[in-house]
């Protein structure tokens, strides 16, 4: 029997392919919010009850849990997972909301441009969502840009999804802290993961206390965490197909429990798992990792498509906001995320040269 342990240390696994696939549902799942009244159903929903966009979302969560804190535990090192993290994430993120506020919204504003570049909002929304400030930010106006989009079915919501990267970096926040304090072991994630499931279970919850009341968005934390849990456990997680059987019969079995969606949650990252690390997946490897891209693009681009054309059906609006959000997932890719990722390495190579060459740093106790 295969373990997750081998699959990640040996790169024997395809979780660039499994999230590149989870970004593109993402955008299938907004295409109803744009074009509402066409007809088409959710395929995802009709099979599983679930929203593909909002099931997507949770999967890029277990997966930034389960390979975030692996990176941090196998690379025991304070200075590369904050470098790694910073520069994964903000370059990509500040490219995108750079031509998105003014490009995009230069070109596409009702009001006069002098008007566009002197308005608070513009910087509001840039500032905001630059410092991850996205969650509950519709109501608060930070997700508009003045005059853009205004009469989008979306009202106007320049780049919603963007609310994710809050609870993200509050993730990566909480895993640094963690570790920090040598809590990365097994039995005191193991309680800590069921305190999260417990924490998900309450009216309002108190270690996520910035998330709505809504069940759907409470999940978000027990995904991530189930897959840091399954980093630490790696030794003993199995990859093959048994355990989404497993899980998913026990979901059959048990459905409408009050903890159900739980189980039926288990099966589907099990799942992922033993796709990601089955031999034929693997061959299919990709050149690029530019699903984090296609995340970032796939709203605002959704949100050109229909302003351009507002009678556009369903399926050449999902088709067109793929292409288009590919493409520039591509460039972005390519001309920021690449080299801001070696550029990371590069600073942490010359760090440790200059450590090696003086004092080195106090070495850090591996966790497991």
């Amino acid at each position: 029997m295969r373990y997750l342990d081998g699959a990640l240390s040996s790169r024997q696994n395809n979780f660039d392919l499994i999230r590149l696939l989870a970004a593109a549902l993402v955008i299938y799942g907004h295409t109803f919010t744009f074009v509402a009244n066409s007809g088409a159903r959710d395929i995802i929903r009709v099979l599983t009850g679930f929203d593909s966009g909002d099931l997507a979302v949770k999967s890029f969560f277990f997966l930034s849990g389960l390979l975030v804190t692996n990176s941090i535990i196998e690379g025991k090192s304070l200075k590369k997972y904050v470098v790694s993290r910073l520069f994964r994430i903000m370059p990509a993120l500040l490219f995108m909301l750079l031509i998105v506020t003014f490009c995009i919204g230069t070109a596409l504003t009702t009001l006069p441009l002098g008007d566009y570049l002197v308005h608070s909002g513009t910087y509001r929304f840039f500032v905001k969502m630059s410092l991850f400030g996205g969650w509950g930010a519709v109501g608060g106006g930070y997700h508009q840009l003045p005059g853009v989009f205004e009469a989008s079915p979306a009202s106007g919501s320049v780049n919603v999804p963007l609310w994710t990267l809050t609870v993200e970096v509050f993730s990566y926040a909480l895993i640094l802290a963690l570790f920090a304090l040598g809590l990365l072991q097994k039995r005191v994630t193991l309680v800590l993961a069921l305190v999260i499931i417990g924490d998900s279970m309450l009216g309002k919850p108190v270690l996520f206390y910035f998330l709505p009341d809504t069940l759907d968005h409470r999940f978000t934390p027990f995904c991530f965490a189930l897959g840091g849990l399954c980093a630490v456990y790696k030794q003993e997680v199995s990859v093959s197909f048994l355990m989404p059987f497993g899980f998913g019969l026990l979901y059959v079995l048990f459905r409408g429990a009050v903890w159900d969606d739980y189980v039926f949650y288990a099966a589907v990252f099990s799942t992922i798992l033993a796709v990601a690390c089955a031999p034929q997946v693997v061959k299919l490897k990709l050149k690029g990792d530019i699903s984090y891209g296609l995340y970032l693009w796939g709203w605002p681009l959704q949100q050109l498509v229909l302003f351009m054309w507002p009678g556009i059906s369903f399926a050449m609006h999902l088709l067109l906001s793929l292409v288009s959000a590919t493409l520039m997932a591509i460039v972005s890719w390519k001309l920021v995320e690449r080299p801001a990722m070696d550029l990371a390495r590069k600073l942490l190579n010359l760090s440790m040269t200059r450590s090696a060459a003086g004092v080195p740093e106090p070495a850090i106790k591996k966790v497991g």
